[in-house]
């Protein structure tokens, strides 16, 4: 399956077909691109309108069973209004202020000795596990995450990382992504 091509459409019904769900619910969908609004290589846009997409029509269609009726209501999803409901923990205020950042003081993209991991430290067991692999405290500041960072090979950090309860993971090319084992076990999924 060839996915180089695929609008939210194309996966939707692909989805679609796998879960072996009613094929003219598809005509009760509707998807409105309306322009890139989450520039990334992962096709962020396209994976936030394809999940509302499904899931909307998931529920249009349940309701129609339950109601034993056959006309499955009608679903719109604009890309704009999926990718806001994407990033939305970074849209509101809490009393007029910004809300804190989901990756905390050390989290997010670092730099390795061979190119860069992401590290997500949202729950303490992460955080510590981190610390506790770069050989640092609890009051850890990112400078010092980053410079310890440094003295690790990104895969070789995500592994042991994978390992020991952290969650670190390596930044692939294509290329690399490509030759990985996950991306050979879901050649033929439809995202």
């Amino acid at each position: 399956m060839d996915r180089q091509q695929f609008t939210p459409i194309d996966s939707v019904a692909a989805i679609w077909d796998i879960l072996r769900l009613r094929k003219g619910a598809l005509n009760s969908l509707h998807l409105i691109d309306d322009g890139e609004c989450c520039p990334s290589s992962f096709k962020v846009d396209h994976l936030a309108q394809t999940c509302i997409a499904l899931s909307a029509l998931a529920a249009a269609l349940f309701r129609s069973a339950r109601l034993q009726n056959p006309i499955i209501p009608q679903v719109t999803v604009p890309n704009e209004h999926a990718c806001v409901e994407f990033k939305s923990e970074r849209l509101y205020a809490l009393n007029g202020k910004a809300a804190p950042s989901s990756w905390g003081t050390i989290g997010g993209l670092h730099k390795t000795a061979d190119g860069y991991v992401r590290m997500h430290k949202g729950f303490p067991n992460h955080r510590f596990h981190a610390q506790e692999i770069l050989g640092l405290g609890e009051n850890a500041t990112r400078e010092q995450v980053g410079k310890k960072m440094l003295e690790w090979n990104s895969v070789d950090l995500e592994a042991e990382a994978f390992r020991r309860g952290a969650a670190i993971a390596a930044l692939r090319s294509f290329e690399q992504w490509d030759a990985h084992s996950q991306a050979k076990k879901i050649d033929d999924s439809p995202i």
